[in-house]
């Protein structure tokens, strides 16, 4: 049995997709520093990174790991903008690579004028997109572009987000045990199909299936870690610092109402924005994660409140 299965070269390629995927979804995360790599795998913006928002991560991060008193195998951490509405975060804490926060060019925006005179076109903020056509900034009121940018408690709350991604190596092995479960559950299917249309025709239809039930999987899972009951993301923070529920409020607030400027005035706006503002590219809505927040503090607010005397 295991001679005729050294000779399946297709059973072999099927299998092999597993590792390949897993290896190249690890590398994606943590070899990010070599030109060749950068060229294919690794998206950022030309925009330089401000100071101030490294001294902030840096802060930020110092604090709530003397805080929770943890431990990490590597706490050093590299900066990048990207033109996109959320933050990525790449690597983690506790691997000897570190951590790459990509951090969106319009989180660093202070103010009505800076936006104005660097961004006369808004939809530069996100090229990612690829959305046609062009929305003048000059044409916004200020009061419309002072609703899309960051406040201080906003900005606080989207960087102890991604400090809490960095601190746990969930958003690494989940996928990458879906990836592979997803390729293993489906081998006795390719053998099936193999034995009617032939090995190479099933490796490619069967392969094919295997990865977008993967890709659509592990998007699922992205999804539920951000607004599932079972301590999402988002829930997590505030869980840790109550303080946090009105930074996330005025954070989602702010996307939302870009989304919303884009809809009403960018060409290709209706595409990718709905008339409430939610980026219809995104697994999850600003909407819905709005709505747990709600959702959060409401629960919070039936638990009884115990007061204890010393006698």
């Amino acid at each position: 049995m295991a001679k005729n299965f050294l000779r399946n070269y297709p059973a072999q390629l099927y299998l092999s997709l597993a590792p390949a995927g897993i290896s190249l979804y690890l590398v994606s995360h943590n070899i990010r520093n070599y030109d060749i790599l950068n060229k294919v795998m690794v998206w950022r913006s030309k925009e330089p990174v401000p100071d101030s928002l490294i001294e902030t991560l840096d802060t930020e991060f110092t604090t709530m790991a003397t805080q929770k008193k943890k431990r990490f195998r590597n706490v050093n951490f590299t900066v990048s903008l990207i033109d996109n509405l959320e933050a990525r975060t790449y690597g983690s804490f506790h691997l000897e690579t570190g951590v790459e926060f990509q951090v969106p060019v319009i989180s660093t925006i202070k103010s009505v004028d800076e936006l104005k005179t660097r961004y006369p076109n808004l939809l530069n903020l996100v090229k990612e997109l690829n959305l046609k056509g062009a929305v003048d900034t000059s044409s916004l009121s200020e009061k419309d572009i002072k609703h899309i940018l960051l406040t201080e408690r906003a900005r606080q709350f989207f960087i102890r987000r991604e400090i809490t991604i960095a601190e746990s190596i969930s958003h690494l092995v989940v996928p990458s045990i879906i990836g592979g479960c997803g390729v293993f559950f489906g081998y006795p299917i390719f053998k099936t199909a193999a034995s009617v249309i032939g090995g190479y025709p099933a490796l490619f239809v069967v392969g094919t299936i295997a990865l977008f039930c993967t890709y659509y999987i592990v998007t699922t899972e992205v999804r539920s870690r951000i607004i599932a009951t079972d301590r999402p993301t988002d829930r997590r923070i505030l869980l840790e610092d109550e303080a946090m529920v009105q930074g996330a409020v005025e954070y989602l607030h702010s996307r939302l109402a870009f989304g919303k400027l884009v809809h009403q005035n960018g060409n290709d706006g209706s595409k990718y924005f709905d008339h409430e503002g939610n980026c219809l590219k995104q697994n999850i809505k600003y909407t819905e994660r709005l709505k747990q927040i709600q959702q959060f503090t409401a629960d919070e607010q039936k638990k009884p409140s115990i007061n204890v005397r010393a006698l």
